[in-house]
């Protein structure tokens, strides 16, 4: 064994350090008993203690050397409210939290060394806001007990914001004496007592409420010195443990009331020669675990007399020591594995389980921790706490139709509940009066808007605690009456970037006033309402109603009737694609400070990040947060202390909310799920001053506010404390996680927020404790939330830690717990947005900033190698906290900075304050593997502020939530025959802007559909019906915001019929001759294309799942299910998905003639005991028995029936009785039967005298029994003794007997009765009774067998009186009768007897002998006893040998056989035949015959019965008989049997016949009926002609494509969802009408109703639209003048001119003239037809004036020309031919003047006068010149 170490007085101290991880979902209050802190491994090493936290899951943590924790007496006081240890003592020294010996302490307590469980605590005082007086109990080693008072409400050596760590007052105050264990005990509401021993008693002191002052209140005796005393006090006993071996448990009441003893009672079994080391109750108190030497027991509590259950333990220790049940229901225990060795722990997890046969052991499930001690630590009780339960309500006066929010209100404060509930008067309901979903248990709740639509509410809070108590608080909250109600129809739309839509359009608005119940409101809103708008709210209340919006964002309206104070609320979501939410995008901090990651609506080439344009007006220190909505518009921020308003004005009631701005991360705001305009803010404060108090707030952007927008409507309400500085929260669909740490302990807290509001917290002990003066620190989640990380800066060191994050449950496990040294403080932490890297940030100096990779980086790569690589192997937390700090990385020109937060920005960079500067730093995350980031300041430009500590935190995560497109089908469907086969193909995306185009093909090139589709979600999801197997493509197009081909995608339908079986219906089978079933005709299972499972009628499986065939050689119904094999590579999901298309089959295998074996036992004993088989028809054969199915069958004989001897069997066993005959239906046919028969033994025994009596008043006679096979009872039937459970070889005497016989009836387990006598000789028998006895055997009578003689003769005549008994042996058959006469004769059946007399006082003269009585035999033959049989029956007995029959008919006269030895019966009746041995050998037998003689069967075939799925069938039509009284016989030309049912389809047209016979008795003559098969008709080809909804059509027709010729009926169906629905008003039209859009089905009928065709179309509605072109216009090609022609946007053009198509093109450039049609449709075959005319006009024009007036600039000479004229030529000529005026001009713009000419020539003015004009002008492009020639008048 380990040294004990000796009491060591060395006041050293340290702060505890947590080692490992636990989690627990909820929280219990009072943890009196979470933290066992025992055991001491010495100075020099850690120690090792159990940690539950504020949890139920177990974490092993340590201590330092330095602290002494006795490894035999240590106790604890635990605050019952923070879950803290106060203190811990060993009895010599008091340690306090910070694990520094308490101030106070005057050398050492005067306590135990090293004794058990001499060191108790409990209070004297404790108030949760008051005094916090404990009591320390001890026993001195001079026998003393004594106390010390520590006060908990004085600092101690408390430092900095440390809470109290207390002081001793006094010290070593005497109480009396004791010896042996003591312990505090109290239950709730009752009075604490110590309990100890003193002289032999156990003493009980009621502790006062004054310091030393305790009253004695009982004393009890017990024989020992306890050593441990163990107490539960829902049960309120204890539990004492002796001290020495061989010393048993006691177990007595406590009574808490009184403080009185009850009588002990001891575990009667539990001492031993090993001592008793620990005991304690099971968490329900039904058991009492002990432990003894290297056992673990049990015992029940109702009977401590029992006899221990011992638990099984594995491997087995070599000694257990002390027990206790954990805070998780668990039991655990202390064990070695060896003398010696280090003490482990074990734990049983299910110790209330009864059956011990399933309670769970796990030995050291802690990984070989050495806890160094065999005794677990006592804790003082709880302190009863007397809670105070409350709650508000928010606001004040709320108004119908609003959500109103329910503040829990508990005191003391931290006093944490073990739950809520919330109950509401009338129940809440949603909008449609449908119960509000929830279990309304969360611990603030927010009643939404939809459910306050009464008048007034009643509210109950009940609130439960983990003392019982329950405490309910009811209140009732009026609303104001507002019935106006607000929608938003669609709720939702998606609209293109760059187009807009009018939301005010989409409002509906109404009053219910006056409504009845369940009348609809009136609809339309009205210009009576006023509207605030979300995105106008600086216009504030207004009337107006159109509001058209272009950006994303969730927009809401107020809508009010004027003057009122309530309003109702309806919010809108609208997405934009190709646009990014801008939540998030802009961040205010610092003094002024602010960037905005928005794109810039002025400039879309703008950078982004860039400062805000202006500074906000606030100067933040550290924390902060800002929250804008999905368009980028800022609704408010807040530092924790204020929140301000989009204005940057304090918001309405928006001051002092509980945070503390210098706090890292002073707040953060939650979006209430589902309630766009509430946010919850969650304020911490500095850690290092205050109390330490995490609160929340919450804002109502849409709430009154007079000065601006938005209200803080509730505000600084308690949560917890207390509390880092740290916060971060996670939004994962409905429920947002809002994560705190405690401080001074490792625990994190959890809160789900969900639109009910805010839960209870979800603990989590993890990770190494937040001191009360550790740094600040940040906390963070990883983006896709499955990681969180803390920094922690304590004592001038920095650490990192990182944790797995359970979005489910909210549950953190360690992932890696890093040190980091202790250069710099640490502040920011950031993970990288991929979430495979950390940053953290340091001030003050240091690192600056740096960088760990902390998980693999992901890799499409299956086969790449992980990297970094050293995470390859890292499978425990060390390997992986050591590959992380292998990738640590300062990042470069980081260090040396002040810094402080860091945050990852919507653009995937970490952003990083520099402390002062009004310049952000920007972190660029390096991609790859084993990449590292860059720095930079000047990536974005100068802010109008300066930085401080903090950035904004956040808990959105941003991103388009608009969905992309995606094909979605199922991978292969089953056909089946009737309904086809349906799948649902769906496309997401948002209809709103995606159009769908789907085109489907099968794999023979056959196109089902072609570029089907349209806009919307009429096209977004298809009911496609598949008719025929196939292997199809599915297509998917989808055009998005006129972006075509933005989504294309095909996905393969594998369409297959079930397999299509051959297997026949019957196979007839002959014995000897194996039947070979074979599913599918020509398949080869090396295909691998289907599963086969053949079974029979008792589900026995043949062969495996590649047997197509198998053979079989025993009559049964054999089904097989075929069935498509899953292909290999599936994964276990997919695999379950896969449609395998069974198909199934029967077939009857066994002889053509039917009959079974019937037998009158099926279990017997191995006695003479005739069993009889018989066929049920009257049939001779051979039969056989065989053992045991050795394949060795026995011939018996040869009979009709077999009447089998047991006794003639070989022995006991399994035996099957085999009967073999011939067919009489199919010749050379051997039918064999078989069936079981099981032979038990019988319990043999042999019983001998041992001594005879003396007399018969004297019983000293005797006898003894001997066993030769097992019996369950042996009962002497004269005595009456039993025995029970007798094994073979037993033997017992039985004394002390009277003369006489003595039967023995022995019984086995079987049944199976043996009985046998046995003689107690009399040796003085009465005078006159002398007798002899002699036997005769069996003899022959006339008609059998008679009876043997016992013969008694009384040698001296008949005696006076008395009774005889003959007995047989083995099955004890008994004859009494009366002695009259001399001598008797008794007629007995074979066998062996007694004899014995008894005389007229029973005195019993036994003969000792036992009389043979030999059997003698009838002759064997065998006839059916009882048989039907058709027109007559002929038998001869079997086996006829040399024997001579007489038949005895119903009416006595007698019948010899035939010539053939035959008899034949003709009449119904019963006969007797007789069968003699001529030789007079054997005797004669009589067998009696029932015979019943029918009519032969009347029978026919039916005409033809169609049935769609089997074919043609034939029916037997019976017209005497019932058909389960027959057997059908259907057979092909060539007489083979090829059906047995009375239903037949003939497997192919051909000529057949059918034989009817009766199912029992003999076979009727041969008489046969044939007949002719017939087969189905073909199937019909058809096709369904689908026309659209075109234009403003409202019906539509669609037109059946078929042969109509064999069709009598048409079936019409509508397909919705996969389902079809029948339309008989469309029954047998070829031609219908519709008037919805959807997928519609046709079916044909033949005349026999068989589906001989089907097809399927879909109807749509087109959204073509006329086009639009021009009526007509002019062009010139040659010169280039032309008009291009935009219709619209349509599937297909077709531009004709004069008939002939000349462009299929979106645009048309017409360039001959002519009439031109426009043909525009769409792919549903929608089209429409317009018209226009072009002309065409190239002619060369110019134009002057024709009339000039000289000095008039208005009226001078000018030319123009047309567009067509290039270069022109004017000349002026006077009335003489004079050339007066030249010019020449090119590159003549069209209407354009040139040759101006001002009427001179020579440099004077032309007189008046008519003058002549030429001009030539060319065009090039048309390459022609031309002139015209004209007069001008001139005038002065």
């Amino acid at each position: 064994m380990k040294s004990k170490p000796h009491s060591i007085h060395i006041a050293l101290f340290l702060t505890l350090i947590t080692c490992l991880g636990l989690v627990q979902s909820s929280s219990a209050q009072g943890f009196n008993d979470n933290e066992w802190i025992f055991g001491y491994c010495g100075p020099n090493s850690e120690n090792s203690y159990l940690s539950f936290g504020k949890g139920t899951s177990p974490s092993v943590q340590t201590l330092p050397g330095s602290v002494i924790v006795d490894r035999f007496s240590n106790a604890l006081a635990i605050d019952p409210i923070t879950g803290q240890p106060l203190f811990y003592s060993n009895g010599s020294i008091v340690y306090d939290f910070s694990g520094s010996p308490i101030q106070g302490q005057v050398g050492n307590l005067n306590g135990p060394i090293d004794t058990r469980q001499q060191v108790a605590t409990g209070f004297l005082d404790y108030e949760p806001d008051g005094d916090k007086l404990f009591y320390l109990f001890y026993v001195s080693p001079a026998g003393q007990l004594l106390y010390t008072l520590i006060d908990m409400n004085a600092p101690g050596q408390a430092t900095g914001n440390e809470r109290p760590l207390g002081e001793i007052t006094e010290q070593d105050q005497v109480i009396g004496n004791a010896q042996g264990a003591i312990l505090v005990v109290k239950t709730p509401a009752s009075p604490s007592f110590l309990i100890s021993f003193d002289g032999g008693n156990l003493v009980a002191r009621r502790l006062e409420n004054t310091a030393g002052d305790f009253t004695q209140t009982d004393t009890e005796a017990i024989p020992f010195t306890p050593k441990a005393i163990v107490f539960d006090a829902d049960r309120e006993q204890l539990i004492l443990i002796p001290e020495n071996p061989g010393e048993d448990i006691l177990v007595l009441d406590f009574n808490t009331g009184s403080g009185e003893f009850g009588t002990p009672e001891p575990i009667s079994e539990s001492g031993g020669t090993d001592p008793i080391e620990g005991a304690t109750f099971s968490p329900d108190g039904e058991f009492i675990y002990f432990s003894r030497g290297s056992q673990l027991f049990r015992v029940p509590t109702s009977d401590l007399s029992a006899s221990p259950e011992e638990i099984p333990l594995d491997p087995q220790p070599s000694s257990v020591y002390d027990l206790k049940v954990g805070p998780d229901g668990e039991l655990y225990f202390l064990y070695e594995e060896s003398d010696g060795g280090p003490q482990f722990m074990g734990k049983i997890e299910n110790p209330d389980e009864a059956d011990l046969t399933t309670l769970t052991v796990e030995m050291d499930p802690f990984a070989g921790t050495d806890f160094c001690g065999t005794i677990f630590p006592v804790f003082g009780p709880n302190a009863d706490i007397s809670p105070t339960v409350d709650f508000t309500w928010t606001p004040d006066e709320p108004c119908a139709n609003n959500p109103v929010q329910l503040t829990s209100e508990i005191l003391p404060e931290n006093y944490q509940p073990i739950s809520f509930n919330w109950e509401f008067d009338p129940p809440l309901t949603d909008s449609t009066g449908n119960a509000l979903p929830g279990e309304y248990t969360e611990e603030h709740f927010l009643i939404p808007a939809d459910a306050t639509q009464e008048q007034s509410i009643t509210v109950t809070l009940t609130v439960t605690f983990a003392d019982g108590q329950t405490i309910p608080v009811t209140k009732s909250i009026t609303l104001t009456e507002n019935n106006l109600e607000a929608n938003f129809t669609p709720s939702d739309t998606t609209i293109c970037e760059g187009q807009c839509v009018d939301i005010g359009a989409l409002l509906e608005a109404q009053s219910t006033e006056g409504q009845q119940g369940g009348e609809a409101p009136p609809g339309g809103g009205g210009d009576n309402y006023e509207y605030f708008w979300s995105n106008f709210k600086d216009e504030g209340w207004t009337s107006r109603q159109e509001n058209e919006v272009c950006l994303p964002g969730t927009y809401w309206v107020l809508v009010r009737e004027p003057g009122s104070s309530c309003y109702a609320y309806a919010e809108i979501d609208v997405k934009v694609w190709d646009l990014q939410d801008q939540s998030n995008g802009i961040w205010y901090f610092g003094d002024g400070a602010g960037l905005n990651f928005n794109p810039d609506p002025d400039d879309p080439n703008a950078p982004t990040p860039r400062p805000i344009e202006s500074p906000h007006p606030r100067s933040i220190p550290a924390g902060t947060t800002t929250i804008t909505d999905s368009s980028g518009e800022v609704l408010f921020f807040t530092d924790g202390e204020s929140v301000w308003d989009l204005n940057g004005d304090l918001m309405e009631n928006g001051n002092d909310i509980g945070g503390d701005n210098t706090s890292s991360q002073s707040v953060i705001a939650v979006a209430v799920p589902q309630e766009p305009t509430l946010y919850y803010l969650f304020t911490t404060q500095a850690s290092a001053n205050g109390s330490n108090e995490v609160k929340f707030s919450l804002v109502d952007i849409k709430a009154e506010n007079p000065s601006g927008v938005g209200n803080v409507v509730t505000k600084d309400n308690f949560l917890f404390s207390p509390s880092t500085e740290q916060s971060a929260a996670l939004v994962n669909g409905d429920t947002t996680w809002v994560l705190f740490h405690e401080l001074g302990n490792n625990t994190f807290r959890a809160y789900p927020v969900s639109s009910e509001g805010i839960g209870q917290p979800v603990f989590s002990s993890v990770g190494s404790n937040h001191g009360f003066n550790s740094g600040v620190g940040a906390m963070k989640f990883s983006p896709d939330g499955d990681k969180v990380a803390v920094t922690i800066s304590e004592s001038g060191c920095n650490r990192l830690e990182i944790f797995d994050f359970d979005a489910d449950t909210g549950e953190l496990t360690e992932y890696a717990l890093l040190d980091l040294g202790c250069d710099g403080e640490v502040y920011g932490l950031e993970f990288s947005d991929s979430g495979e890297k950390v940053f953290v940030s340091y001030r003050n100096g240091g690192p600056g900033v740096e960088e760990f990779t902390i998980k693999p980086v992901e890799n499409d790569d299956p086969d790449a190698t992980t990297c970094p690589t050293c995470f390859g192997n890292a499978t425990t937390r060390p390997q992986i906290e050591a590959c992380v700090l292998s990738t640590r990385n300062q990042i470069s020109g980081t260090s040396g900075l002040d810094l402080g937060a860091l945050q990852i920005g919507p653009d995937g960079n970490v952003y990083l304050a520099v402390v002062g500067s009004n310049q952000i730093g920007q972190i660029l995350v390096g991609a790859g593997c084993n990449s590292t980031s860059t720095f930079n300041q000047d990536s974005v430009e100068p802010m109008p502020g300066t930085t401080n500590l903090g950035l904004p935190s956040f808990a959105q995560l941003g991103g388009s939530s608009i969905p992309e497109p995606a094909l979605a089908g199922p991978a292969r469907l089953c056909l089946d025959p009737d309904e086809g086969a349906t799948a649902t193909l769906e496309g997401g995306g948002e209809p709103d802007i995606d159009s769908y185009f789907w085109t489907i093909t099968r794999d023979d090139g056959t196109v089902i559909l072609d570029n089907f589709g349209g806009p919307g979600d009429q096209f977004q999801t298809l009911d496609q019906v598949f008719t025929e197997p196939g292997l199809y493509t599915v297509n998917l197009n989808v055009t998005r915001c006129a972006t075509p081909d933005y989504y294309d995608a095909s996905l393969e339908i594998q369409v297959d019929a079930p397999p299509t079986l051959t297997l026949e219906a019957d196979a007839t089978l002959c014995s000897g001759n194996p039947v070979t079933l074979t599913a599918i005709d020509g398949y080869d299972p090396a295909d691998g294309t289907y599963d086969f499972l053949w079974t029979n009628a008792a589900g026995q499986v043949f062969g495996d799942e590649n047997s197509n065939s198998i053979t079989v050689d025993e009559e049964s119904i054999y089904t097989v299910e075929v069935s498509f094999r899953v292909p290999d590579g599936l994964s276990t999901e997919e695999a379950a998905l896969f449609e395998t298309c069974p198909a199934t089959a029967e077939v009857f295998v066994g002889p053509a003639f039917e009959f079974d074996i019937n037998q009158d036992a099926q279990e017997v004993c191995y006695e003479d005991v005739v069993v009889t088989f018989a066929p049920d028809t009257p049939v001779t054969g051979e039969w056989y028995y065989e053992p045991d199915q050795d394949g060795n069958p026995v011939l018996i004989g040869e009979f009709f029936e077999l009447a089998l001897d047991i006794s003639t069997l070989p022995g006991a066993g399994n035996y099957e009785i085999i009967f073999i005959t011939q067919d009489p239906i199919l010749d050379g046919c051997t039918v064999e039967k078989r069936v079981d028969l099981i032979v038990n033994e019988l319990p043999l025994f042999a019983a001998v005298q041992t001594n005879p009596a003396t007399d018969c008043a004297t019983a000293d006679g005797g006898f003894e029994i001997s066993m030769q096979a097992d019996a369950v009872s042996v009962l002497i039937q004269e005595t009456g003794e039993t025995f029970t459970n007798i094994v073979s070889g037993d033997v017992f005497p039985i004394p002390n007997l009277l003369p006489g016989i003595y039967t023995i009836e022995a019984e086995n387990q079987f049944g199976c009765i043996y009985i046998a006598t046995v003689t107690v000789e009399n040796s003085n028998p009465p005078v006159g009774y002398e007798f002899t006895v002699t036997s005769s055997d069996e003899t022959c009578g006339p008609n059998g067998v008679e009876d043997g003689t016992i013969s008694i003769n009384f040698t001296n005549g008949a005696p006076a009186g008395g009774t005889y008994v003959i007995t047989r042996q083995g099955d004890g058959l008994e004859f009494t009768g009366t002695i009259d006469q001399a001598t008797i004769n008794v007629a007995v059946p074979n066998g062996e007897y007694a004899v014995e007399i008894l005389d007229p006082t029973n005195c019993s003269i036994p003969d000792d002998q036992l009389y043979p009585v030999a059997e003698r035999f009838a002759v064997e033959f065998s006839v059916p006893t009882n048989f039907t049989a058709c027109e007559e029956f002929t038998f001869a007995p079997e086996p006829s040998g040399n024997l001579n029959f007489t038949l005895f008919e119903p009416s006595g006269a007698t019948t010899l056989p035939d010539a053939d030895g035959n008899f034949t019966i003709t009449q119904t009746g019963t006969y007797t035949i007789r069968g003699e041995d001529p030789t007079g050998t054997d005797c004669p037998r009589e067998i009696q015959i029932e015979a019943t003689i029918t009519s032969p069967i009347d029978f026919g075939v039916s005409a033809p019965i169609i049935d769609c799925q089997s074919g043609v069938i034939y029916e037997a039509i019976l017209n005497n008989a019932s058909p389960a009284d027959v057997i059908f016989l259907w057979k092909d030309d060539l007489g083979t049997i090829v059906g047995r049912q009375q239903r037949f389809t003939p497997p192919s047209a051909g000529d057949y016949f059918l034989e009817v016979q009766p199912i029992s008795g003999s076979q009727c003559p041969p008489n046969q009926v044939a007949f002719t098969a017939i087969v189905l008709e073909e199937d019909v080809d058809v096709e369904l002609d689908v026309t659209p909804f075109c234009g403003d059509l409202e019906t539509t027709n669609l037109v059946v494509l078929a042969d109509l010729t064999t069709v009598a009926n048409i079936e019409w169906y509508r397909v919705q969802g996969g389902t079809r629905t029948r339309i008989p008003e469309f029954d047998d039209a070829p031609v219908v009408e519709v008037s919805q859009e959807g997928t519609y089905e046709v079916l044909l009928r033949s005349a026999a109703g068989c589906d001989i065709g089907r097809a399927s179309g879909i109807v749509v509605r087109s959204t073509i639209i006329p086009p639009i072109v021009p009526s007509g216009f002019t062009i010139c090609a040659a010169e280039g003048v032309t008009t291009s022609i935009d219709p619209g946007d349509y599937d297909n053009y077709s531009w004709n001119l004069n008939g002939e198509e000349v462009s299929t093109e979106a645009i048309f450039t017409p360039t001959l003239p002519g009439i031109y049609e426009l043909r525009v449709s769409d792919n549903l075959g929608c089209e429409y037809v317009e018209t226009f005319e072009v002309f065409e006009d190239c002619a060369l024009k110019v134009s002057f004036p024709t009339g000039v007036v000289l000095n008039d600039p208005n009226r001078n000479f000018v030319v123009y020309a047309n567009e067509f004229i290039d270069e022109a030529e004017v000349f002026v000529f006077n009335r003489w031919g004079e050339l007066i005026f030249y010019c020449e001009h090119e590159n003549l713009e069209p209407a354009q003047a040139f040759c101006p000419w001002d009427g001179t020539a020579n440099g004077e003015l032309v007189p008046n006068g008519t003058y002549a004009v030429v001009v030539k002008f060319t065009s090039r492009d048309q390459n022609k010149t031309e002139q015209i020639t004209r007069a001008i008048t001139i005038i002065q």
